[in-house]
């Protein structure tokens, strides 16, 4: 696979095998740009489905921490689709980082690290 281009129809037409080579950083970050698409194709057939099967298989365990800091950030985004998958992604991160202890220490986090954005108001 070309690091310099991900080709995210064709992994998601191959049910979505992590693509060897390319850094989990690298397509965490490409994938959480993408959950703020207009395009539901990117957002949710690619991103979100991307973000929560590699999520859930490990492959992002060396950034959870990171994914969950930038889902937390959504929850105030002006974007009505960074917000909605927001809890989704923070939920996935949760999920696995509950079933293998340690993967986001609690003691790592400053109390309510994810939850002020959450309880912030809309904006609007």
């Amino acid at each position: 696979m070309n690091i310099d281009l991900v080709d995210w129809a064709s992994i998601a037409a191959d049910g979505f095998p992590f693509p060897e080579g390319v850094p989990a950083s690298r397509l965490a970050a490409e994938l959480s740009a993408m959950l703020v698409s207009a395009d539901p194709e990117i957002r949710d057939d690619y991103a979100y489905t991307g973000v929560a099967q590699w999520i859930k298989e490990g492959h992002f365990d060396e950034v959870l921490q990171a994914l969950g800091d930038t889902a937390a950030t959504r929850f105030s985004h002006p974007e009505v689709q960074a917000r909605t998958f927001a809890p989704l992604v923070l939920c996935s991160v949760l999920t696995r980082g509950n079933a293998v202890p340690g993967l986001v220490p609690k003691e790592g986090l400053p109390p309510g690290a994810w939850t002020p954005g959450a309880m912030r108001p809309w904006p609007g």
